[in-house]
């Protein structure tokens, strides 16, 4: 009689293939590489009920995470000047999307946004969207937005800027908006 060194309830569908392995095989071989398999599902287990994590052999090499590493920073630095335009007529196109928010560190320049903006609106135009896409410009610490061009665009107080000046008469709340 066997020894059953598993609890049975330890044992997952996966362990329970390599188990069958071992005993069906007759190539030594395979019994060996199937045995290393459970020795290492077991000990991860173990790891993981010990310490509450597992660490995981790497699957790529440190030559082969570079490589992807420099491919991927290529394509956003390709991205945000504007080389990859197939990226964003997918994103409108194939998955609908419906508002952008604009950035200056993806902008040189108000020429620059004007010509970017203009291709999005036609690719939505040409991709079937009834409203013009929403396209707007980040507001971070208080200032407007985050595009500066004394030429092209004009910087608007912010709310919370115009509430700090408690003057009503610097503000209107739209009709759509009165009850």
């Amino acid at each position: 009689m066997p020894y059953n060194i598993l609890h049975p309830v330890s044992i997952s569908p996966y362990v329970a293939s390599h188990l069958s392995t071992i005993y069906e095989s007759t190539d030594y071989r395979q019994q060996i590489h199937s045995i290393s398999h459970i020795l290492h599902i077991m000990s991860s287990l173990e790891c993981l009920q010990k310490n509450g994590f597992v660490v995981i052999r790497l699957i790529l090499s440190p030559e082969e995470i570079n490589t992807l590493q420099t491919a991927a920073l290529k394509a956003i630095k390709r991205t945000r000047a504007g080389e990859w335009p197939y990226l964003r007529s997918s994103l409108i196109q194939d998955h609908h999307v419906g508002a952008i928010a604009l950035q200056a560190r993806n902008l040189l320049d108000a020429p620059q946004a004007i010509q970017l903006i203009q291709s999005l609106q036609n690719l939505a135009y040409a991709a079937g969207h009834k409203p013009p896409l929403l396209i707007s410009l980040d507001q971070e610490n208080g200032a407007v937005n985050s595009i500066g061009d004394d030429n092209y665009l004009r910087q608007f107080p912010s709310a919370m800027g115009l509430a700090a000046c408690n003057d009503p008469r610097l503000t209107r709340v739209p009709p759509s908006w009165r009850v």
